[in-house]
C-alpha cells in the first residue's frame, strides 16, 4: 500500500551505524563484550554458511555496522542517554549503585525505542523475569555467554529496532499525507 502511494523511506532516515551501551561494572568484561560485537570471526562465516544451506532469514551482525560505547557508571549512561541516541543497550545485572533491570528502566524512560539487553552471570530466575517484565527487556544472556548467542541475541534486538523506527517513520509520512483513513 505505502509503496502504491509513492512512499519510500527517504535516505539517510535511518542511521546506518547503530550504536550499542555496554553497562558493566567490570571493564574487563565490558570490553570483551564490545570485541565479540566488532570484531569478525571464522564462525560468522560458518554460520552465514548454514544460514544459505537452509534458506534461512537471521539477521547478521555486521561489526562495521556498530559502535560501541562502554561505561561502568549507570549514572554516566543515563546521562550519556541525554547525549546519544543508542540502538541497543546492554546492561550485566550487577552494577554498582543500581541493578542492570532498574538501569535498563531509568534508560528506556530517555529513550523507549532502544533495544534493552540484560546479561547476569548471578541473577535468580525469578528476578529475570521480573526485570524482563518490568523493564521490557528484549532479552536476557546468561554469563559467560558463547559469541554466537551474543552476536545473534544483539542482531535480533538491533533488526527489530530498525525495523520499528523504520515503521514509525512512515506512520508519520502516512499521516500527512492522509494515507489509510479512506483505505
Amino acid at each position: 500500500m505505502l509503496r502504491d502511494n509513492g512512499i519510500e523511506l527517504p535516505a539517510g532516515a535511518i542511521n546506518p551505524v547503530d550504536q550499542i551501551l555496554v553497562m558493566d561494572s567490570d571493564v574487563n568484561s565490558a570490553n570483551a563484550l564490545a570485541r565479540t560485537l566488532t570484531q569478525h570471526s571464522r564462525l560468522d562465516d560458518v554460520f552465514r554458511e548454514v544460514q544459505e544451506e537452509v534458506h534461512a532469514r537471521v539477521p547478521r551482525l555486521n561489526p562495521g555496522s556498530i559502535s560501541v560505547q562502554i561505561s561502568n557508571s549507570p549514572l554516566y549512561g543515563l546521562r550519556m542517554a541525554d547525549d546519544l541516541s543508542f540502538s541497543c543497550v546492554i546492561a550485566n545485572y550487577d552494577l554498582q549503585g543500581m541493578d542492570g533491570a532498574q538501569f535498563l528502566v531509568n534508560f528506556s524512560e530517555k529513550q523507549p525505542e532502544c533495544a534493552t539487553i540484560l546479561i547476569s552471570d548471578t541473577a535468580n530466575m525469578e528476578g529475570i523475569v521480573i526485570a524482563l517484565d518490568l523493564a521490557h527487556i528484549h532479552a536476557y544472556i546468561a554469563k559467560p555467554w558463547t559469541d554466537f548467542e551474543l552476536r545473534a541475541v544483539v542482531a535480533q534486538a538491533l533488526a527489530r529496532q530498525r525495523l520499528q523506527a523504520e515503521n514509525r517513520i512512515l506512520a508519520k509520512m502516512c499521516k500527512a499525507r492522509d494515507i489509510g483513513a479512506a483505505d
